[in-house]
């Protein structure tokens, strides 16, 4: 009896050390469809700067364990960066286009079709995807560089696109100077501030290694419930017929199917080294709520931020917001051990 007791106590703590960050968000999401306004516009933790606090703090983390010659190497693989930004703003689009096509009999609102085509052009995430990446041993420099290189080419893409394609409903454009200074102020002075601060504190942090996968992850989900507190709080979700729910639940899934998997088979076809393979798939696959959701108030003005339409626009942008953080859940403690078999492999 002791002997089986400590093997389900082992296969627990095996199962917790993979899916413990995916348990992480369903219980963030959960916490914030149960207690919302907590953390949403006027609660306790709902304060912009609480949340632009966080993200600071992870780039000041980012840039404390990001050894220099890492650094070089990151943003002289040109081959990654290539990669990912082709599957952001090329590989995106075409599929969602086919989806979209495939889907007609299914999506008839014209404001979820419109959001669809929103999400597929907008840049990747910055804080996740790096954050990810470092939690899967991936190429953390690399992920940053293309990141922060996507969200600088979205403040200029985004509006040409929406303004070429989906001009009608459109508003004003999205600040070119305040999207440039979020990049700047949250993610380029920590990173420099915690580069800076290597001489003093990265002896002593690093060899806290654990500690600061479980810092870099608690501040990951905490950005992801602060998230759902603000669409749970102003019921977006049920500002949609359920059937469309369901079927924009649909694209949204085989859309991050489809993506990621192409993303992995193009990381494999620029021959990417393991570590960046993995910054390819998951800064190719993320899309940015924090810069999406400005934007999207931005260019679709004309409906007004608290219109039903605008909401509707969000829906899918929300939906994959979700889905990517499951599957990344779900991915990171795999692709770690993915990678250490590949650098196995290639040593012996």
């Amino acid at each position: 009896m002791a002997g089986g007791g400590a093997r389900r106590e082992s296969s627990l703590k095996i199962f917790l050390q993979r899916n413990g960050f995916l348990l992480g968000v369903v219980i963030a999401v959960a916490g914030a469809w149960l207690w919302p306004g907590i953390a949403a516009e006027g609660g306790p933790a709902g304060g912009e700067w609480i949340r632009s606090l966080a993200v600071a703090v992870l780039f000041f983390l980012q840039g404390l364990s990001l050894a220099p010659e890492v650094l070089y190497r990151g943003v002289r693989d040109l081959r990654l960066h290539l990669c990912s930004q082709s599957a952001i703003f090329c590989l995106s689009p075409l599929i969602m286009l086919v989806l979209l096509f495939a889907a007609t009999p299914f999506l008839k609102d014209p404001a979820l079709r419109t959001g669809f085509i929103y999400l597929a052009i907008l840049p990747t995430t910055v804080a996740s995807a790096t954050a990810l990446t470092s939690l899967a041993g991936g190429n953390v420099s690399g992920a940053l560089f293309n990141a922060t290189l996507s969200n600088v080419a979205g403040v200029f893409l985004v509006p040409v696109v929406v303004f070429a394609f989906l001009a009608e409903g459109a508003g004003e454009t999205y600040s070119l100077a305040q999207g440039l200074a979020g990049v700047v102020t949250l993610i380029l002075v920590p990173l420099i501030l915690g580069r800076m601060s290597r001489k003093w504190l990265a002896e002593k942090v690093l060899r806290k290694r654990t500690t600061l996968r479980r810092v870099t992850a608690g501040l990951i989900l905490f950005l992801i419930y602060a998230a759902f507190c603000q669409s749970f709080a102003e019921a977006v979700w049920v500002r949609v017929d359920e059937n469309e729910l369901i079927a924009t639940l649909a694209v949204s899934g085989l859309f991050l199917g489809l993506l990621s998997y192409s993303c992995w088979r193009l990381g494999r076809a620029f021959r990417l080294a393991p570590e960046s393979r993995i910054a390819a798939l998951l800064c190719g696959s993320q899309k940015t709520l924090v810069a999406g959701l400005p934007m999207a108030v931005s260019l679709f003005a004309a409906t007004g931020p608290g219109s039903l339409e605008l909401s509707l626009i969000l829906i899918p942008l929300l939906c994959y917001h979700t889905l990517q953080l499951l599957l990344a859940g779900w991915l990171v403690p795999r692709l770690n051990t993915w990678r250490s078999r590949e650098e196995i492999g290639t040593s012996g």
